[in-house]
């Protein structure tokens, strides 16, 4: 009976430290990563890039959007991708429209979740993203406007980038017989349009172009005004 009791013992011994061992292999890890490589805007679709510095921490080759869950705060957004770039970065894509734009504010830090399907070790983690809560928006950075001689502007994108090779007279039009456009040229990522001869009108006071989808990665065809300071147009409609 004492034998008995001594391997009862001893199983339940072994039993606890079974258990115990099993509890450690299943336990995760959870990380939150912070300072993303990219922006999320309450519209359209953008890509961040996630890199991780730990080597503790890493992706796993076969990636999935499933793998990603979206927080409260960016209903409205879809995981289009999750994208593996290598064992310490991964790329996700979101699109579509927040349900909920603060317009209080102009950016707030809304968070996405990666299940532990995406990283080696069993481990979770938190992803901080910086969300604008407006519509991206292509910015003149310089115009200039003289009456009856030149109106000029400078416009750059958020991200993404002008098309040069489509930069040109059939994808960038002036509908209005009321001047011409002289000059197209991309620089460094900047489009710059010069537009001769316009005079305003009390309709018309500054010059609009006709800039095909072929020109941007936005793929959305836009009205814009050439030689108005400070002007700005969003990219998602």
């Amino acid at each position: 009976e004492v034998k008995n009791m001594k391997k009862l013992k001893l199983f339940i011994i072994s039993l606890v430290f079974l258990l115990v061992s099993l509890l450690v292999s299943c336990s995760k890890n959870h990380y939150t990563f912070v300072g993303i490589n990219g922006i999320i805007y309450a519209k359209g679709t953008q890509t961040v890039t996630i890199s991780v510095s730990d080597d503790s921490t890493l992706f796993e080759k076969n990636l999935k959007p499933e793998y990603v869950t979206i927080s409260e705060q960016l209903k409205g957004k879809t995981v289009e991708s999750f994208t593996y770039i290598s064992d310490t970065k991964a790329e996700v894509t979101l699109s579509g429209t927040l349900d909920v734009i603060n317009t209080n504010v102009s950016y707030d830090y809304y968070e996405l979740e990666l299940s532990n399907e995406a990283l080696k070790g069993n481990s979770t983690a938190t992803v901080v993203l910086t969300v604008y809560t407006s519509s991206p928006k292509i910015f003149a950075n310089s115009s200039l406007f003289i009456t009856g001689s030149n109106a000029v502007s400078t416009f750059s994108l958020p991200y993404g980038e002008f098309y040069a090779d489509y930069c040109n007279t059939q994808n960038i039009s002036l509908p209005d017989t009321n001047g011409e456009i002289t000059k197209i040229s991309v620089v460094d990522n900047k489009l710059t349009i010069t537009v001769s001869n316009f005079k305003s009108t009390d309709s018309t006071k500054y010059p609009i172009v006709n800039v095909s989808k072929k020109c941007t990665s936005f793929d959305v065809n836009l009205s814009l005004y050439i030689g108005l300071s400070g002007y700005s147009e969003d990219l998602c409609k």
